[in-house]
């Protein structure tokens, strides 16, 4: 790794270790659509919609998908039925059908289980995944193609420079 991505790495490793706390917010959502018999409901440009473990909407789900208007895009959180953070990301799209940003999923007893970006809808760069109790499994990079390009990304090598379209030696 390059020194510029070790403090990243630590904060999201130390960030994998600590239980997330719920969003009591969301479970009082969630009650009040079951109440209703609503599957989504709108409430000043924030929709709350009943969505299933796939994050589907559904009428019988279990989990709450807050979406919320921000310059542009689509702000995401999904919550479980206690109220634990399972996935934050942005999309470009109402429908939510691009994502586009950064992505951040988590395992059902609340600790974090990946983080990456997406790019118009597919995943791109370095992902991180951790287990259950959050220890670091590892990491996928995704959108580079060539060896060289996928080395130079995680700072394990560069590129000597061209002279005249030949490699000059570096010392």
């Amino acid at each position: 790794m390059t020194r510029s991505l070790l403090p990243l790495a630590f904060l999201l490793s130390s960030f994998a270790h600590a239980q997330l706390s719920t969003v009591p917010a969301d479970v009082e959502h969630m009650a009040l659509l079951r109440a209703s018999g609503r599957t989504s409901q709108v409430d000043a440009q924030v929709r709350y919609e009943r969505v299933d473990a796939s994050f589907h909407p559904s009428p019988t789900g279990e989990f709450l998908r807050v979406v919320s208007p921000a310059d542009g895009e689509y702000s995401v959180r999904i919550t479980g039925p206690t109220g634990s953070l399972r996935m934050t990301g942005t999309y470009r799209d109402a429908d939510l059908r691009v994502a586009h940003g950064a992505f951040a999923y988590h395992h059902p007893n609340g600790r974090l289980e990946s983080t990456g970006t997406y790019v118009d809808g597919r995943k791109h760069g370095v992902w991180l995944r951790y287990d259950a109790v959050g220890r670091a499994l590892a990491e996928r990079c995704y959108g580079i193609t060539e060896p060289e390009a996928m080395l130079e990304a995680h700072g394990w090598a560069s590129r000597a420079a061209m002279v005249d379209g030949a490699r000059a030696a570096t010392r």
